[in-house]
């Protein structure tokens, strides 16, 4: 009995398929194998021609986003730029 491609196979247990991580990031799934292919975003992994995702690594991922970013509140001091008298 041949095997139908078109089945759905359960992803690893602790694991999601690109199609359930982009939608549990909010994201395209396009913007993930964007991402994968410039190598940045949350680790994923192949698994013979499927991608999957860690679900701790995609809640880390988010977590990041999250935290709080460090603003530097110090006044900066601007050059003015002065004009230079035209060439006569």
């Amino acid at each position: 009995m041949p095997r139908n491609p078109h089945a759905a196979i359960p992803a690893p247990p602790g694991c999601m398929w690109i199609a359930d991580a982009a939608d549990h990031l909010g994201l395209s799934i396009h913007t993930l194998y964007k991402w994968r292919q410039l190598d940045t975003g949350p680790a994923s992994f192949a698994i013979g021609r499927k991608v999957a995702y860690r679900i701790d690594v995609l809640d880390a991922y988010l977590d990041s986003l999250q935290a709080p970013r460090r603003i530097d509140t110090a006044p900066t001091r601007r050059s003015r730029r002065t004009r230079r008298p035209a060439a006569a």
